[in-house]
């Protein structure tokens, strides 16, 4: 986790630097970090599957994927702040996608809170 939120925000730190903090430099960090975010969540949506179709080779990206989550969803709280910093600027998309999009935003951290073990527990399976 600290590892996805750490190369997130050095990304995001470098291109405002050299760019600015202006909507073009914030444009690239955004660019930047979702697909630094998308990495990081690829193994975690498809680790199973690619553990079925590939057998034990690929059984790490299974293992590993509670872990590729929360990566994903550390780093992805960097893309977050950069979408506020373009909120401060007035720079900000149409409010339509902050409704859509707020709504990922939603459930990807609640899935975050809900793999903490007790809470986990306290919610219990209904499905298996």
């Amino acid at each position: 986790m600290a590892l996805g939120f750490c190369g997130s925000l050095g990304l995001a730190v470098i291109v405002l630097a050299f760019l600015g903090a202006g909507e073009r430099g914030t444009d690239n960090a955004l660019l930047l970090t979702a697909r630094l975010s998308f990495l990081l969540f690829w193994p975690a949506y498809s680790g199973s599957a690619m553990a079925a179709l590939f057998g034990p080779p690929r059984h790490f990206f299974k293992n590993w994927a509670r872990d590729f989550g929360l990566a994903f969803a550390s780093a992805h709280l960097v893309h977050i702040g950069l979408v506020g910093w373009l909120c401060h600027i007035n720079a900000a998309s149409p409010l339509y996608s902050f409704a859509f999009f707020g709504i990922a935003v939603m459930w990807t951290y609640l899935l975050a809170v809900l793999s903490i073990d007790r809470l986990h527990q306290a919610v219990g399976r209904t499905c298996r």
